[in-house]
Formats: structure tokens, C-alpha cells, sequence
């Protein structure tokens, strides 16, 4: 099946429901015009994940983690052997520990990574020490944000540049 006149295909994955024989071949198969995403990544193993990031090379794969239920060992990995059309994701990054969140940016530097903390369970000092060594490829979002202390905010904006 090819798309006519340029048109994009986005194909969202459930982790828990998928497997390595599945997502490989359609990233194999995937081109400029399409994206492949997946939620849930903290269920596969690690030896499946790198697979999967090893085979996307240059294609556009995108894999979000549940932060209480992923080691940073595992985003280690896989930010190691990421490509540049890499995305990865961390929601509810807030769990992990703060020396952790702070070593993943840095690691990350110009990839793909995104943390999103819960402004109501966060310590904005972690929140603050992460964005302190956030490199030009990788983001952090607060939501509940109204709850976060206003100066942190502020510091936190200013650092954003």
C-alpha cells in the first residue's frame, strides 16, 4: 500500500499487546512517510526494545515509558544506541529517582527525550535540576503546573531560554 501525494500514516502501538515480531517489520518497512509509535514499552525486555531502536536507524519510532515502572537502566540503553529520528518518553517521570532523571539528560543530550512530571507529585528542585542540564533535542513538561511554586516556574521558564 503506498499513499498518495505525500500523505503521512502514524500506526500507535499498546506495548502490553505487541511484540517484537510485530513492530519489526512495519518499522523495517516504514519510510519518510510514516511514523510508528509505542505505549506501554516498559512491558518488553530490554533485548527486544534495543532490536526494535537498533532496526528503526533513520526511521521515525517513538516509545513512551511509564517512569514508575522502567529502570534507567533500560532508557540507558536504549538512549545509547537511539538514532536521530528516535523519540523517547518518559510520563510520570517523577517516580524515578532525581540522580537518575538527571543522568538520562545528560546522556540524552541532542536526542529525542522527553520527561513529563506531575506538578502535584513532583519536587520542583528535581524538576529544576533536570532542566539545568537538558540538552537541545530533549524536553520536559510539568502538568498541574498551577500547583508547582510560582518562583520554580519562573526558574524553570527562564532556564527553557
Amino acid at each position: 500500500m503506498q499513499l498518495a501525494g505525500g500523505k503521512q500514516l502514524s500506526l500507535s502501538f499498546n506495548g502490553a499487546q505487541s511484540h517484537l515480531g510485530i513492530l519489526q517489520p512495519v518499522v523495517n518497512a516504514s519510510t519518510g512517510n510514516s511514523s510508528v509509535s509505542m505505549n506501554t514499552s516498559q512491558t518488553w525486555g530490554d533485548a527486544d526494545l534495543l532490536a526494535l531502536v537498533r532496526a528503526a536507524t533513520s526511521k521515525a519510532l517513538s516509545l513512551d515509558f511509564n517512569g514508575a515502572q522502567t529502570l534507567a537502566t533500560t532508557l540507558r540503553q536504549l538512549i545509547s544506541v537511539a538514532g536521530a529520528s528516535t523519540a523517547i518518553s518518559v510520563n510520570t517521570a517523577q517516580a524515578m529517582p532525581s540522580a537518575d532523571l538527571v543522568s538520562l539528560m545528560q546522556l540524552a543530550a541532542a536526542k529525542a527525550l522527553s520527561l513529563a512530571f506531575n506538578g502535584a507529585q513532583s519536587d520542583s528542585t528535581t524538576i529544576q535540576a533536570v532542566a539545568s542540564v537538558a540538552g537541545a533535542g530533549t524536553s520536559i513538561g510539568v502538568n498541574t503546573a498551577q500547583v508547582v511554586p510560582t518562583a520554580s516556574l519562573v526558574a524553570l521558564a527562564r532556564a527553557a531560554g
